[in-house]
């Protein structure tokens, strides 16, 4: 969609009106953080339709909301790749796009695709929200899971009865495309956490998110363990998983919204004379001015803030107690305020291993891999 287009879309976060539609989700993306799949609104003439993916919000937006100028032409493929919208096409996608026709045609087939795994985004997402919470055991979020996939089984059969009653009354034929799309998205709805439905599918779903930072296993040593078939003790290795800080933070800090916080932030310390930071302090500026010296390109210093927690994941009065006692390393970015610090969301997992490993082998085993890489990111990366 060109510039030129009649309706200046509006950002239903802030109400912000953008030029286009690609500023829009350049907006979305880039000043409030909404990384697929989230809630992506339509906030036009009070539509209330949601999307999970910038691609079907796009195409969304185009069908109902513009009205082109006369000789405007709707966003070509090598447009919505270049400003970010989205750069993963479904097949059925991909099939509308020809050498001679470089533009996105919408067709039923991709129609009823996007909606189902918009399906599925929604699904996942809820059972990522429970499954995150503290206050809820894996048993607890399955009862509500089968609770949920009940409930919605039922809404759906009456509301495809009723459909096919409305159906018969206005005599219209089954063999509609546009009955056949909504007849086939309100089967989907029938089993709304299908590929989803186990801890073992949803952690397979979460490792394709392009937020997701995979764990690294290390091996401390091996132990003897229990008894095989044949009464005889086996082998096992002592472990501990280790998530890269380097990777952790060029994911954080891809974002121009961290950007602009961290050097609100930095601004802030250099005005003020009172010290209200780390980067007020003296010890800061010293190691500063020996990094200038150092570097002769330009650059920007991160500073991170390491926490050690130990937590009981067993019944602390329980005869399992202690047994399966884990110690966790953590890191915030000390470059961000104190009211984004304070929430949970910026605190990152470096390090897991079992309370009894730690005092087995020593501290120093265990943060081997976040020295040598501390050590490494003296030097600076890119992002």
């Amino acid at each position: 969609m060109q510039s030129d287009d009649v309706n200046m879309p509006k950002c239903f976060k802030c109400s912000k009106e953008l030029k286009s539609l690609k500023d829009l989700c350049h907006h979305l993306r880039h000043i409030h953080l909404l990384c697929e799949p989230s809630p992506i609104s339509c906030a036009e003439g009070g539509c209330c339709r949601t999307f999970t993916r910038y691609n079907s919000f796009y195409r969304h937006f185009s069908a109902c909301h513009c009205q082109p100028a006369p000789g405007s032409s709707v966003a070509c493929f090598a447009d919505l790749v270049e400003h970010g919208v989205d750069d993963r096409l479904d097949l059925t996608e991909e099939a509308d796009l020809s050498a001679g026709d470089s533009c996105i045609h919408v067709e039923t087939a991709s129609s009823t695709s996007q909606n189902t795994s918009e399906i599925k985004d929604y699904a996942a997402q809820f059972l990522l929200s429970l499954t995150s919470s503290s206050s809820l055991t894996l048993s607890q979020v399955s009862f509500v899971k089968e609770s949920i996939s009940d409930l919605v089984k039922s809404t759906v059969d009456i509301v495809r009865q009723s459909a096919l009653d409305l159906v018969s009354d206005m005599g219209c034929s089954s063999s509609d495309a546009k009955l056949k799309n909504f007849f086939s998205i309100l089967n989907k709805l029938d089993t709304p956490f299908e590929g989803i439905d186990s801890t073992y599918k949803l952690e397979k779903y979460v490792s394709k998110l392009p937020s997701y930072v995979p764990p690294i296993e290390h091996v401390l040593g091996q132990r003897w363990h229990g008894v095989d078939s044949r009464h005889q003790q086996k082998l096992v290795d002592d472990t501990f998983v280790y998530v890269s800080v380097e990777a952790t933070l060029k994911c954080v800090l891809r974002w121009s919204r961290c950007w602009e916080e961290m050097i609100a932030v930095d601004d802030d310390s250099n005005l003020s004379d009172v010290i209200t930071s780390y980067f007020c302090g003296s010890n800061f500026r010293y190691l500063h001015c020996l990094l200038k010296d150092s570097f002769t390109r330009p650059f920007y210093p991160v500073v991170i803030q390491l926490y050690y927690d130990d937590f009981e994941t067993a019944n602390p009065i329980g005869s399992k107690a202690g047994s399966h006692k884990l110690g966790g390393f953590y890191f915030t970015v000390m470059n961000f305020s104190r009211k984004y610090n304070s929430k949970l969301d910026n605190i990152f997992l470096v390090t897991l291993a079992y309370r009894e490993d730690i005092a087995y082998y020593g501290m120093s085993r265990v943060i081997e891999p976040l020295v040598k890489e501390l050590t490494d990111l003296e030097r600076g990366f890119d992002g």
